[in-house]
């Protein structure tokens, strides 16, 4: 298993991930000056995987790579055909769930082969966590930056091409290192998971999973749910604060984006630990108040590098300890799919009920101001309440 090559493509892929959805969201506002609309396109987008899941058999939180990779190339070519045409709602409705679906789905599925890296000990909790995080800032720092630089120096379908020759060029790279088996099991994983699953459940007397601590589960996946909520809260709030208050540009915006990542970049490199991330967690909410209220951009751009920080070094923690939660491969890829889940469905509903509170003219200015510092304020909480758990109590008395 060449783990280089594995948390390196991942990168590339929130690379380009994190280019398209800066410039979709940037854009539709621009194009359309709703609130409602932006937070719908992105509530559409990240349920649509879950819809597809419902409605067929195709499950794209629970891929074998190489299956990963071909929808991957598919989704950009088509992305890229939606760029091409006249910007209107309806492309960008198109555009918001191709995006949905690359994030939700490389989400659910990288944590999933990372819980079982874990699993089978050839990586431990910590440094799997780290990794992990330390490979999506960087593919989010570089993506949130050179998005916001592409959308002031091309046209859109020029940006659009060049970040889908990016992707596709990897996607093809791993299904040839997946060929040579340069990515150990991953390439048939999933398949010999759902094999498993159904085995143990159609004998139930013969086999039983170990028992796993589920209000513990329930009280990560809530706190990385609302980690979520302050991403997506911030990816909305953001673009209307600097053109509407701030009256910034694109550029500008993707720099605050980049400034968070390489301060959530930085998180990897800092000491974690029960005391340190409730004060990270706590700090988080000043970090808000100071970016929403400064005008200076300077300083501004400070507080985003902060926030990056502060809010990491949170969500490095709360992974480490939901990764030590698996017993076997089963529970591995499950905790996977309900941290990612929980992740998208949580930002999902928020960028919905920001939307509608955005919608009314007259408290637009308040709500986006306030809303980034309130959702601190809600990870503070449910972060201690996780603290004081019995689990938490006993593992650490």
């Amino acid at each position: 298993m060449n783990l280089k090559k594995f948390y390196g493509s991942l990168i590339v892929f929130y690379f380009s991930d994190m280019s398209l959805l800066i410039m979709v969201m940037w854009l539709s506002y621009q194009l359309t000056k709703n609130p409602l609309i932006l937070g719908t396109l992105i509530f559409i987008s990240t349920i649509t995987p879950f819809l597809i899941k419902r409605l067929s058999r195709l499950n794209l939180l629970s891929l074998p790579i190489t299956h990963l990779m071909v929808v991957r190339i598919a989704l950009y070519v088509l992305a890229l055909a939606l760029a091409f045409l006249p910007p209107t709602l309806y492309t960008f409705i198109g555009l918001a769930l191709i995006s949905g679906i690359l994030g939700v789905s490389i989400l659910s599925n990288y944590e999933s082969y990372n819980n079982y890296l874990v699993l089978k000990r050839l990586i431990s909790a910590d440094k799997g966590s780290r990794y992990m995080q330390t490979v999506i800032q960087i593919g989010a720092f570089a993506g949130a930056m050179i998005g916001g630089f592409l959308l002031e120096r091309f046209a859109f379908f020029h940006a659009m091409t060049i970040i889908t020759a990016v992707d596709v060029l990897f996607c093809v790279l791993c299904l040839f290192w997946a060929k040579n088996h340069q990515l150990g099991q991953l390439g048939q994983l999933t398949h010999e998971n759902s094999h498993a699953q159904s085995h143990t459940s159609s004998t139930p007397t013969t086999h039983k999973s170990p028992i796993m601590d589920k209000r513990t589960l329930y009280l990560l996946c809530a706190l990385l749910g609302f980690l979520g909520v302050h991403v997506i809260s911030f990816n909305i709030t953001t673009p209307i604060i600097f053109q509407e208050i701030k009256h910034w540009s694109a550029q500008d915006f993707g720099l605050a984006s980049a400034f968070a990542g390489a301060g959530a970049f930085l998180a990897v490199f800092l000491k974690s630990g029960l005391k340190r991330c409730l004060v990270m967690a706590a700090l988080l909410i000043i970090a808000d108040l100071l970016f929403v209220f400064l005008h200076i951009k300077a300083l501004s751009l400070a507080a985003c590098f902060f926030i990056g920080i502060f809010m990491n070094s949170v969500r490095i923690f709360a992974r480490a300890r939901l990764s030590l939660l698996a017993k076997d491969t089963a529970q591995a890829f499950s905790i996977g799919q309900y941290s990612a889940v929980s992740y998208t469905l949580f930002q999902a509903a928020a960028s919905l009920v920001l939307g509608l509170l955005l919608a009314n003219p007259a408290s637009t200015t308040n709500i986006t101001l306030l809303f980034l510092p309130a959702v601190a304020c809600v990870v503070l909480i449910l972060y201690v309440c996780w603290l004081i758990s019995p689990a938490q109590k006993e593992v650490y008395s």
